[in-house]
């Protein structure tokens, strides 16, 4: 949980921001705390959050029917695309994004820009969120979304707000850096 909801507009508002519309999708394992970080985002940008597991239990009343899931992910790019056709600067989404295809499945639109924010929470701990809550049933899911997790590589990081000790900051690469510093010298 952030310490201080106002730190990631204090952030964002230090490094350059050329785009006019900006995705925020989330990127971990279930039960590591996404939702939590991207409420409290959400919260410190005034900005929507489109949840697949919203739009599942809203459609059908339970957390996963494969059958579904064309039409979870169709709903989930409409509302992204609705809540900035309607103005808003930020939209977060609260999924997974645990491997590249998902991930690029967000960044091919020239629309907005994406970022990604990883909430890095290991397996064990997720797997004991997990059975704490009594979720049984998404134990599996767990561990094969472990295994089958692919870090975020180079090119997916222009802007990565990323989640160190459960505080965000943007990570730039070091190019950006000095693109922003040579242009904001005196």
């Amino acid at each position: 949980m952030l310490t201080n909801q106002c730190e990631v507009l204090t952030v964002l508002k230090v490094f350059p921001i050329d785009e006019s519309f900006v995705l925020i999708c989330t990127v971990g394992l279930p039960y590591s705390g996404k939702t939590t970080q991207a409420l409290d985002i959400a919260q410190a940008l005034s900005a929507p959050i489109v949840s697949p597991d919203a739009i599942r239990v809203a459609l059908h009343g339970q957390r996963y029917v494969g059958q579904a899931e064309r039409m979870v992910w169709a709903m989930a790019h409409n509302m992204v695309d609705a809540l900035f056709m309607a103005g808003h600067k930020f939209v977060i989404l609260d999924a997974t994004c645990n491997t590249r295809k998902r991930r690029d499945d967000w960044r091919r639109f020239k629309q907005y820009s994406t970022w990604f924010y990883l909430v890095d929470t290991d397996a064990a701990e997720c797997l004991r969120r997990a059975d704490e809550a009594g979720g049984e049933h998404i134990k599996e899911v767990i561990e094969r979304m472990n295994e089958q997790h692919e870090p975020l590589e180079e090119d997916e990081t222009e802007y990565t707000l990323n989640s160190v000790l459960g505080r965000p900051t943007i990570e730039l690469p070091m190019w950006r850096q000095e693109q922003w510093a040579q242009t904001h010298s005196p």
